[in-house]
């Protein structure tokens, strides 16, 4: 392991991390957005199926904590090889484990309940899929949009460009970013969330870089409750606990934190706990190449802001599905009190975890771990002046009707930037 891991510096977090994918208040009774944050456009007699939101109203913690949780209840049960969220002994553990961390969180029955939540928003997804392949579930080209202003309906319409008036008008999709022939009758990737894969296997599904794989091995040593840790500048000797916590990069109010990696980002508890390094990766590998792409541009609201959101939700449907890609995208939407801000993530969301992932991710067999063509491939997209709408409008929106409105203006394949 590398001995970057080695050494911990002790910090006491004076504010509260801002999550790079909105904040997200971890209270037992906070409320979900609105059902219908992003509903479909209304078009000319035709009505579309929004997706399904995930309402929870259970606590949400660190991925990091909740893997190495995981991680801790599979080390102590030799040959474990299938885990259920709905398992009682594993969910009286999880609980136990987050409230010892967490003190100002959570309570007796939450991961019960977070398990019920779940199978309600799959239930419902599950509808949401079959409503979509009878096909009412998509925005085509052609349909028109809600006008904004007194023009024409007929100016929003998505058609190549024509509207004829003084409204915006998009291209219709180009032919280049279809989806790709080859997955025509492969199966997608099927996500087992009930199976305990070693770290190995674990690295191995990720492709793991060298340095990611470190991580991987820091949080087992964690988890296992062994290796040699220096620590600096700490009155006293932290507890192990204290370590996981640091390595969670969470701020709780009075609670010792560190960033090693930069900021976490919290999942529902009804997402299993094997999918949260998952998670975690794909959001850092999305800030590292959005940086990497466009280092000129800043991390909000900008171009590089629709890169970032779109390719971590491709790499979301990879590994974790659909549904839950979702569910862990909207409750990290959560608490950004510019709705601008918000529709556009939302927005951008969409693109790559339903409307555009089928192009993103590639050939079928060859692509199908290689998370750095479907970067490439959302870059392209991105750069692609066809595929962009910018919309100055929404920089200081404030109020959700307002912002609504103003998306329905852009067809589905189109991204959203305002700065």
């Amino acid at each position: 392991m590398s001995s970057t891991f080695h050494k911990v510096v002790l910090c006491v977090a004076l504010t509260p991390l801002v999550l790079a994918f909105g904040a997200c208040a971890d209270t037992p009774d906070r409320l979900p957005l609105s059902p219908d944050l992003l509903e479909p456009a209304a078009t000319s007699g035709q009505a579309v199926t929004p997706p399904p939101r995930l309402v929870s109203r259970t606590p949400h913690y660190p991925a990091v904590a909740v893997y190495i949780i995981y991680r801790e209840y599979v080390n102590q049960h030799p040959g474990l090889t299938r885990l259920s969220q709905d398992d009682p002994e594993y969910q009286r553990y999880m609980e136990k484990r987050l409230r010892e961390l967490y003190p100002q969180r959570g309570y007796v029955g939450m991961m019960r309940d977070a398990a019920a939540e779940m199978r309600e928003y799959r239930r419902q997804w599950t509808e949401y899929e079959q409503t979509r392949k009878a096909g009412d579930g998509e925005i085509s080209p052609q349909m028109c949009y809600p006008q904004i202003t007194s023009v024409s309906p007929s100016d929003y319409c998505e058609d190549g460009g024509g509207g004829g008036g003084s409204g915006s008008t998009y291209p219709a999709p180009s032919t280049e970013y279809y989806a790709d022939g080859s997955w025509t009758g492969q199966a997608e990737f099927t996500v087992d969330q009930t199976q305990v894969p070693t770290v190995a296997a674990e690295a191995d599904t990720l492709q793991a870089s060298p340095y990611e794989h470190d991580r991987l091995l820091y949080y087992e040593s964690l988890a296992l409750g062994n290796g040699g840790y220096e620590i600096q500048g700490a009155k006293g000797t932290p507890s192990r606990d204290d370590l996981i916590r640091m390595a969670a990069a969470d701020s709780g109010p009075g609670e010792i934190s560190i960033q090693l990696w930069g900021p976490t980002v919290n999942i529902p508890l009804g997402v299993a706990a094997v999918f949260a390094v998952r998670v975690l990766f794909s959001k850092w590998r999305a800030e590292s190449a959005s940086a990497s792409y466009y280092p000129s541009l800043a991390a909000g609201d900008t171009k590089r802001d629709a890169f970032r959101h779109i390719y971590v939700n491709v790499m979301l449907r990879r590994y974790i599905s659909a549904p839950l890609a979702k569910a862990v995208m909207d409750i990290n939407e959560w608490g950004n009190a510019n709705w601008g801000a918000r529709i556009m993530d939302v927005h951008n969301n969409r693109l790559g975890v339903e409307v555009k992932y089928e192009h993103f991710r590639g050939h079928w067999l060859w692509d199908r771990w290689s998370y750095g063509v479907w970067g490439g491939r959302v870059r392209n997209y991105i750069n692609d002046s066809r595929n962009a709408a910018f919309l100055p409008a929404l920089a200081n929106t404030y109020d959700e009707a307002q912002a609504k409105a103003i998306r329905a203006t852009v067809p589905s394949y189109i991204y959203i930037y305002f700065r």
